[in-house]
């Protein structure tokens, strides 16, 4: 069972269909959400968050495949808490938003994982040590 962030901030964005944030796609008027679905225990993962607007999004053909990657990883992360307050904000002002997220797993003896066999790039902080703003106990 997943942790539900849509219900509990009570927006209607569906999950995504492999979308990405072009000015064609805002074209279509609506907001999708892709990416890792929320555990519900919060000392396991930590979730990253970006969203986009139409005022944010770029031209069809203006980032290669290639690029993609790095223009998403670089485009400003929120944490769970700043990124519920921003969906809720620009969903109550009726703008369209694309919003990614996925999760990083904790290394901490509490967790399942091997560190050593999890990639570094998706090792996330010890619950007890992040100091972000906890949203229902995600941090």
């Amino acid at each position: 069972m997943s942790f539900e962030w849509r219900r509990i901030t009570q927006v209607n964005i569906p999950y995504g269909d492999g979308a990405k944030p072009t000015k064609r796609w805002f074209a279509r008027g609506r907001s999708v959400w892709q990416g890792d679905w929320m555990h519900n225990n919060p000392r396991f993962f930590k979730y990253v968050w970006r969203i986009w607007t139409p005022e944010d999004a770029w031209e069809d053909g203006a980032v290669s495949p290639r690029q993609r990657l790095q223009v998403i990883r670089g485009w400003p992360a929120l944490s769970t808490h700043a990124a519920m307050g921003r969906i809720k904000q620009l969903h109550e002002g009726g703008v369209q938003l694309y919003i990614l997220s996925w999760g990083l797993k904790r290394m901490a003896e509490d967790t399942p994982w091997d560190a050593a066999r999890v990639p570094l790039d998706r090792h996330g902080p010890d619950y007890d040590t992040d100091t972000d703003i906890p949203f229902h106990g995600h941090r």
